[in-house]
């Protein structure tokens, strides 16, 4: 209900620093170029002043239609026929991230604060000395 009556239309649990290379920069630098009617330039500017900003995505919600909106599905598009995420190793995080520092103002965005979060995976491998509780320190 929060996200809906706030009209938040993303939110995450943990800021990061991940930039995206000189080639994934070139081509969204080149899309709102092409596409300058597609959103704000204030936000193209906050985009800009640190690109690396993102947002670690192993817990997020989202409303899905802001991802196959226009603009968003547009980007979203152009990347994937880029073949960065195969060719530069581009990962979902930093293309997660530009299109919703891109596309989404500030306001419609929460940063949740109020719980933690840990990603592990359980190993049951001879390495790990089996079934380690606290998780595989190879990650798998």
């Amino acid at each position: 209900d929060y996200m809906r009556d706030d009209k938040k239309k993303y939110a995450f649990r943990q800021p990061v620093y991940e930039p995206g290379g000189d080639d994934f920069d070139a081509l969204v630098d080149n899309y709102l170029t092409e596409h300058s009617n597609a959103t704000s330039q204030e936000l193209i500017e906050l985009y800009k002043e640190d690109r690396g900003v993102g947002f670690y995505n192993n817990f997020f919600m989202a409303d899905i239609m802001f991802f196959m909106s226009p603009p968003a599905a547009t980007l979203l598009h152009i990347i994937d026929e880029s073949k960065l995420i195969f060719t530069q190793r581009t990962g979902d995080l930093v293309i997660q991230s530009a299109v919703v520092r891109l596309f989404l103002s500030p306001n419609e965005v929460h940063w949740f604060r109020d719980f933690t979060y840990e990603h592990m995976t359980l190993c049951r491998k001879e390495k790990c000395g089996y079934q380690i509780p606290k998780g595989c320190p190879q990650n798998g």
